[in-house]
């Protein structure tokens, strides 16, 4: 019988390798990262891009032995630090496929060898240099093409446990632990950013072993500090060779996400034990409602502002209604004021054609509209709140003087005026007097009204690919309004004249000159019409 086995190409694999690593600065992450795992407490990288020589020097323990840094796939670690961060023995390789001549030294030890001779497999010499008592490794570079390397340092180093020094000039490490003020989680130690102040950041950067390996969202919002998370080594691997993201990054990404989360929540709570509670829901109700922690607002004395709307204004239809009609109050309301009744809470769509009549109502009678649906469903104020889409609106007139109407591509409606008109629902009541208002397919003009902006309450004058005509709607507004001044006219030549101005005779040059004698009926098949000669 035949048999196979799984073998391996070494003159293959030494070949391929260097095809494997996707990014150039992977070179330098390599070395810091045997650096940091020597126990350095400082590393040193120095770089001539004109002569492409790169040098980099840690105090650490050094190299014992020289064999297994030029061995793949082999750490050379100790066991206790292979289980904690699962070396893969591949990052020395690094600088075989990134140079041209490399010269280490360590422990009074060095070799210095031609990196494509090394790949062939060439032996190599260790030389005898000094005293194997001092400390750390120098590893010297030749022919390292990295010219944007200063540009990209601070970048790579962010997160780096370890101070370094670049060209004899201290990196900044605004990642790193030792700069930042983390809570320990299941995944490793997480830093908030809005803790204290409430201003948070959606966006979430995970580093494992002090170099980056996801960001979230996927695109970096330069002008916001990030959430940053120092991943657990035992609990987290990152993806061979470049190790710049995670093994199984989408089910990683849900496990960092939710402990962000519950970090959030954790820190919520201890703001809350400290804060008055207008302050807590003032400063937090943004990050309790992004994290999903809206059940600690339950039994605050105090409702979020950002949930209680105003109508200030006229209300008309719009694809915003903030900054045209509405407004925000100005303090969280107090537990108090709702409960008893100083502030009467509602339920209410935007304005839409079918419910101006209750906005109407609500802005005359100072009605804060609630936004309910994004509190817990166990918060205290749900009892308190009526729900105005659910309630019958009445609308009356006193003394109705004129029935016409008004049609155009936007709008179609009745147009009603009279001295008053009234809005009722249940018990309260309110008397328009000088502003319009669309009901039920009507446009209600009491005595004080004299402009046409009450066609926006009855259409928005947005298509559906949200465009907005407002050239439409500014002539729907100045057709309404010579309506409203016609209708009113009580001298009946200057309602004539009126009429007479709208004809643009200069289209009928047959009636210039002309007279007649004109009778104006109630219907218009019944008017006649008389030349005199």
């Amino acid at each position: 019988m035949e048999y196979v086995q799984v073998r391996i190409n070494e003159d293959g694999t030494l070949r391929n390798q260097r095809f494997a690593f996707s990014d150039r600065f992977t070179l330098i992450t390599e070395l810091l990262q045997n650096g940091r795992r020597a126990g350095a407490t400082l590393i040193e990288i120095s770089h001539d891009p004109v002569s492409q020589t790169l040098r980099v020097i840690d105090d650490g323990h050094g190299i014992e032995d020289f064999s297994k840094l030029l061995t793949f796939n082999e750490s050379g670690w100790d066991e206790a630090l292979q289980a904690e961060e699962h070396p893969f023995g591949a990052g020395f390789s690094r600088c075989l496929y990134a140079s041209t001549r490399g010269i280490v030294t360590s422990r009074g030890k060095r070799i210095d060898f031609d990196t494509a001779s090394a790949l062939s497999k060439a032996p190599i010499g260790v030389e005898e240099v000094g005293d194997e008592r001092s400390a750390g490794t120098r590893i010297e570079l030749h022919g390292v093409d990295l010219p944007d390397l200063a540009s990209r340092i601070e970048e790579l180093c962010k997160g780096f446990p370890v101070p370094i020094e670049f060209n004899g000039r201290p990196v900044p490490r605004t990642h790193a632990l030792t700069e930042l003020r983390p809570l320990s989680t299941p995944v490793g130690d997480i830093h908030l950013i809005g803790t204290h102040s409430g201003r948070f950041a959606t966006g979430i950067v995970a580093y494992l072993q002090g170099f980056r390996v996801m960001t979230l969202p996927n695109y970096v919002i330069y002008d916001e500090a990030p959430n940053v998370v120092h991943l657990d080594s035992q609990a987290f691997l990152a993806r061979l060779p470049d190790r710049d993201k995670l093994i199984d990054a989408d089910v990683q990404e849900l496990k960092i996400r939710e402990q962000v989360r519950m970090a959030w929540r954790e820190a919520l709570a201890h703001r809350k034990a400290q804060l008055a509670s207008a302050e807590f829901v003032e400063d937090f109700y943004g990050v309790m409602r992004f994290h999903r922690h809206l059940d600690l607002l339950n039994d605050a004395a105090a409702l979020p502002r950002q949930l209680c709307e105003l109508a200030a204004d006229y209300p008309v239809q719009s694809r915003s209604p903030y900054g045209s009609y509405l407004k925000q109050p100005a303090m969280p309301l107090r537990r108090a004021q709702v409960e008893e009744g100083q502030v009467k809470l509602v339920k209410l769509d935007w304005v839409d054609g079918t419910n101006s009549a209750k906005w109407m109502l609500a802005r005359a009678k100072g009605y804060v509209v609630l936004t309910g649906d994004q509190l817990d469903d166990g918060h205290w104020v749900h009892p308190y709140v009526m729900d105005l889409n659910e309630q019958a609106v009445e609308v009356t007139v006193t003394n109705q003087r004129v029935d016409s109407s008004i049609e155009t591509d936007w709008i179609s409606a009745e147009v009603i005026l009279c001295d008053e008109v009234s809005v009722r629902i249940g018990d309260d009541t309110v008397t328009l007097t000088d502003e319009g208002l669309y009901h039920d397919g009507r446009f209600y003009i009491p005595n004080g009204e004299h402009s046409g902006r009450v066609v926006r309450q009855c259409a928005s004058y947005v298509d559906g690919n949200d465009r907005l005509y407002e050239s439409d709607r500014d002539a729907d507004m100045a057709s309404l309004e010579h309506l409203i001044r016609r209708l009113r006219m009580t001298d009946p030549v200057e309602a004539m004249r009126s009429l007479l101005r709208d004809l643009q005779s200069n289209r009928y040059p047959c009636l210039h000159g002309q007279t007649f004698q004109v009778r104006i009926e109630q219907e218009a098949d019944e008017h006649s019409v008389e030349l005199i000669v």
